[in-house]
């Protein structure tokens, strides 16, 4: 913490509670008891100042063929499918009868991929990169693996749909030695978009790049307008973790970032992310060993691969209950002020 007369220390339980030059922390010896004027932000804005608020992409509205009686946009076939009348208009751009974030025009553009209107469905999408380490080997998630996942996501009643190599997105891409966030970007807008910012995948897929090196280890990003991707890089992880397997690696680091495109931050709750929760000695250890969740670093590599649903008692949290399914495609971080 900071402004404390003692001097800035971490909430821990050390010798000596003061921010340490291990793990990136600074040494701040001597600290000043007066006060420091006019320096750093005041927090006071013009009463002109908007801020700016990005709801969706702005897309056309997909079209969708097939006779359309009503012309709400939506063809008699599935409207006859799912129950609606094709006869009476619907204003189906709005309508998400299952709260997963999908409106029923992209509801219905995924009907052969087996979405259902009433019944959550998560589409990810994952294109990985050619690895360093030859042919036998691949930064392709393991369907096995994958398999599991889904089981967990079904018990919770979703439907994961995930496009490694199946579907009509999903793709190898040449190897590239270690890029950065821009060229992270690009990659986003050349494999996942294909240049194409009305695509209709990116209001509907998550996004998963697996490739050697990247900008990081593992981590969200926005590639556009919203929170809706992540890279993960197993050769990174791999030094890290060097007990795990590759294919262990890549899947659970998949899924916690995951998680941060369903709005699952430390804002939410504090053991997400809490690199404090990892030791023993520390009080986050002892506050949020609870929180069995793969969103908590203290669990992201065991062998559940799951959200917690908060019954596993003191400082737990229900990830499962706290998604926001449109998260990916209405980005909005509400961090608290104190």
């Amino acid at each position: 913490m900071w402004g404390k007369k003692t001097g800035p220390w971490i909430n821990s339980i050390k010798l000596f509670d003061r921010i340490k030059i291990d793990k990136g922390r600074l040494i701040i010896i001597p600290w000043r008891l007066k006060p420091l004027i006019n320096t750093g932000a005041n927090w006071n804005v013009e009463e002109t100042f908007m801020k700016t608020e990005l709801h969706g992409y702005g897309d056309d509205i997909i079209n969708i063929t097939g006779e359309d009686s009503d012309n709400d946009g939506i063809p008699d076939w599935w409207e006859l499918y799912w129950g609606y009348n094709p006869l009476i208009y619907d204003d189906h751009l709005n309508i998400d009868e299952d709260g997963d974030g999908l409106n029923n025009f992209e509801e219905c553009y995924m009907h052969e991929y087996n979405s259902n209107p009433f019944k959550k469905d998560v589409f990810l999408e994952f294109d990985w990169m050619e690895t360093k380490r030859g042919v036998d080997h691949s930064n392709q998630p393991d369907e096995n693996l994958l398999n599991k996942v889904k089981e967990k996501f079904q018990n919770h009643d979703v439907i994961l749909h995930v496009d490694f190599g199946t579907g009509t997105g999903s793709e190898q891409i040449p190897y590239q030695p270690r890029f950065n966030y821009d060229g992270l970007v690009d990659l986003y807008w050349g494999y996942f978009l294909h240049n194409d910012l009305n695509n209709p995948r990116k209001n509907i897929f998550h996004y998963g790049l697996i490739c050697d090196e990247g900008a990081g280890a593992g981590f969200e990003f926005i590639g556009w307008a919203h929170s809706n991707a992540f890279c993960i890089s197993s050769e990174i992880l791999k030094l890290v973790y060097p007990q795990y397997s590759y294919e262990w690696l890549i899947i659970c680091g998949s899924f916690h970032e995951l998680g941060h495109t369903f709005g699952l931050f430390s804002d939410d709750f504090g053991g997400n992310d809490n690199r404090g929760a990892l030791n023993l000695w520390q009080k986050d250890f002892w506050i949020y060993k609870n929180y069995k969740s793969i969103m908590n670093y203290l669990y992201t590599w065991t062998n559940d691969i799951n959200y917690s649903d908060g019954n596993n008692g003191s400082g737990d949290f229900d990830d499962w209950g706290n998604f926001d399914y449109a998260f990916f495609k209405d980005t909005n971080f509400n961090y608290p002020i104190d």
